[in-house]
């Protein structure tokens, strides 16, 4: 049997990475007015929206420590594939709104094994590259996502938002095609599974939860931002729908720049460094917004604080595992990420009803406030080793 170069496989599991994030992307930016459409009120588009997360917050650790356990990646991305196929047939299929709630639910089901997508994707990079590798899937996430979404639109406008629905469905089917000549990275089987007390060690190491509870920290903001409060002040600048598309396009874009310099950096930044300059760019991004002038200046800082980001994110999934053995990554990988859905969850949620309370102004510099003490938590806890991206 003649094997696929080693260069080949990557190139699979970077194709199959960009398709995992497209299959859940392309319909994002029609979906809740889709959802009013059908007659959903506020508090069921924000169920709908929500259940993508809610998902994932229950989800991820437990994926993350089975697919330890049998060691095992692939039959996770395939299910993880078909379930953001399964999911956006569903959204196209559903007669009422409140059974979006259901197919948002499996597609977050499908979003929970990027546990395993990143570690898998990692696995096909040198061991002592991982943060490098954790970088690429980083911005692979972002660029795959401004992409399809600005396809989304497209097909939408010239078409019918359930088309978008089928579109991902189709590109799920493509994914599960790219990895089905992959390898699977298996334990040999003449290694004992891990035991679960282990991989309990694994997942709560203090690298492992300092990682997490400061990416909670740093989903919070970007949630809070991206997603609730800016698009409201810009709206108050002047913004056009137009403009407030252009306003997420550009955060998101400046992220995956952010995680891709964190690539290019190499042993130029480690990542404490990467950690600290993002947080920091991320508090100054947002104690701005109060003062600025204008919508144009608006776009420019959130593209610093995007970018501010994506140098963040990276690093601490990598710091996540790093003192994991590669049998235990999953489970490592799995409370970093399960952790940080609580961010995404709590972020657009207190968000909102901080800004009824205290004034938009007010809510951010509340969140440049706690960007600035996860800056300083990064310095005290994330560690400083010779290990470089």
């Amino acid at each position: 049997m003649i094997r696929a170069p080693a260069h080949t496989h990557r190139a699979l599991a970077i194709a199959a990475h960009v398709l995992f994030w497209m299959s859940l992307y392309v319909y994002v930016p029609v979906l809740p007015t889709y959802a009013r459409d059908l007659g959903a009120s506020l508090g069921m588009v924000g169920l709908i929206v929500g259940a993508y997360g809610l998902t994932q917050l229950l989800l991820r650790i437990p994926i993350g420590v089975w697919s330890d356990r049998v060691a095992r990646r692939k039959p996770f991305l395939i299910g993880g594939m078909l379930a953001n196929a399964a999911g956006a047939a569903a959204l196209a299929l559903s007669p009422v709104a409140w059974l979006l709630v259901l197919g948002r639910a499996v597609t977050g089901l499908g979003a929970s094994t990027f546990v395993i997508a990143s570690v898998h994707l990692a696995e096909f990079f040198p061991s002592r590259t991982v943060a490098r590798a954790t970088g690429i899937a980083v911005g692979l996430s972002a660029a795959s996502q401004v992409v399809i979404m600005l396809i989304g639109g497209a097909v939408a406008e010239v078409s019918t938002v359930a088309m978008t629905f089928w579109v991902a469905v189709g590109l799920g089917v493509v994914g599960v095609a790219v990895l089905l000549p992959l390898p699977d990275h298996a334990r040999p089987l003449q290694e004992q599974p891990p035991r679960v007390q282990t991989l309990a060690r694994a997942g709560t190491q203090r690298s492992t939860l300092v990682a997490a509870a400061l990416a909670a920290l740093l989903q919070y903001a970007q949630f809070g931002l991206t997603f609730a409060f800016v698009p409201l002040w810009a709206d108050s600048l002047g913004a056009s729908n137009f403009d407030l598309g252009l306003l997420a396009t550009v955060a998101i874009t400046a992220n995956g720049l952010g995680a891709l310099v964190l690539v290019g950096a190499g042993a130029r930044l480690n990542g404490r460094l990467a950690a600290v300059v993002g947080f920091a760019l991320t508090a100054v991004s947002s104690l701005l917004i109060p003062i600025l002038p204008s919508l144009a200046v608006l776009i420019v800082v959130q593209g610093i604080g995007g970018f501010g980001r994506g140098l963040v994110f990276p690093a601490l999934m990598a710091h996540s595992i790093e003192r994991a053995a590669p049998a235990e990554r999953a489970t490592a990988m799995g409370v970093f990420q399960g952790v940080y859905a609580l961010g995404m969850f709590l972020g657009p949620v207190s968000a909102g009803v901080l800004g009824e309370w205290l004034g938009l102004e007010r809510v951010f510099v509340l969140i440049g406030a706690l960007m600035v003490v996860g800056a300083l938590a990064a310095i005290r806890y994330v560690a400083h080793t010779d290990d470089r991206l």
